[in-house]
């Protein structure tokens, strides 16, 4: 079905016509929902082994990491910091302001923080792939 421009001038208006309070509502109602659903996924994934859905690496805790391509990465100049894709970072150990500006106080979003046995994982997986690269040279 094409879109006319009826329908989006219909649509429009019945976005004008709402009032703050209702589009504040619909979007924390959106947010609950989200936040219900990773709740659910990460109870589901609890206890699983290490594994991909699509880009995100599923942990045995349950938790995911987003990683653009399934690539992880870590810089060669000593500071040790880790990437994900080719131009994100995951920001380990997660600093006060990272949490700060990144996880209002929600103790289900604190539920999501990464710990030291997450990184052990994904350092132990990154080792045995480059360890099987590096036996393909032989």
């Amino acid at each position: 079905m094409a879109i006319t421009t009826k329908m989006l001038k219909d649509a429009w208006a019945a976005s004008a016509a709402k009032t703050e309070a209702e589009r504040r509502a619909e979007l924390d109602a959106g947010i609950a929902a989200s936040r219900e659903r990773r709740r659910l996924q990460r109870e589901a994934d609890k206890g699983t082994p290490l594994h991909w859905d699509d880009d995100e690496l599923v942990l045995t805790s349950g938790r995911r990491i987003y990683a653009n391509l399934q690539i992880f990465g870590i810089t060669a100049n000593g500071d040790l910091k880790i990437s994900y894709g080719y131009d994100g970072d995951i920001p380990w150990p997660p600093s006060p302001q990272w949490k700060e500006w990144n996880e209002p106080e929600d103790p289900l979003l604190k539920e999501d923080d990464l710990t030291a046995e997450d990184m052990r994982e994904v350092a132990d997986m990154m080792i045995a792939r480059w360890q099987a690269f590096k036996d393909t040279l032989k």
